[in-house]
């Protein structure tokens, strides 16, 4: 049987996985915010109201997956799968196209597969 000091944590799939996740998001915001006006014009759906909802669901996303990755804290998963499942109503409700759409519930899917692997090991 294996010691807990020679066995690799599951945590770390969780950390890594959080990781990228966090640097795509934070990508995708300040992208977001400099090209503000040009997605507006894009997307005749989206209010500037709209946009600065969807840029705080994803800013409160991000810095769950942190509290869930890094503090190890179980209500972090909660609010990432709640923050992604808002996004993605809004998403489709202002009408974004479905190959946009489809990195939010993979992504969710991912976070979601990884902690599940990490949950004895979070509080």
């Amino acid at each position: 049987m294996e010691s807990t000091a020679t066995r690799p944590s599951r945590l770390i799939w969780l950390r890594v996985v959080a990781g990228l996740l966090i640097v795509a998001r934070s990508v995708r915001l300040v992208h977001a915010i400099s090209q503000r006006e040009q997605m507006l014009l894009d997307n005749p759906g989206l209010s500037p109201r709209t946009l600065g909802m969807l840029l705080a669901l994803s800013f409160v996303g991000m810095v769950a997956l942190a509290f869930l990755a890094f503090a190890r804290q179980r209500f972090g998963l909660w609010i990432v799968i709640l923050c992604g499942a808002v996004e993605l109503a809004l998403e489709t409700w202002v009408g974004f196209s479905p190959m946009a759409l489809i990195r939010i519930p993979v992504t969710t899917a991912l976070v979601f597969l990884t902690a599940r692997m990490a949950w004895r090991e979070l509080r």
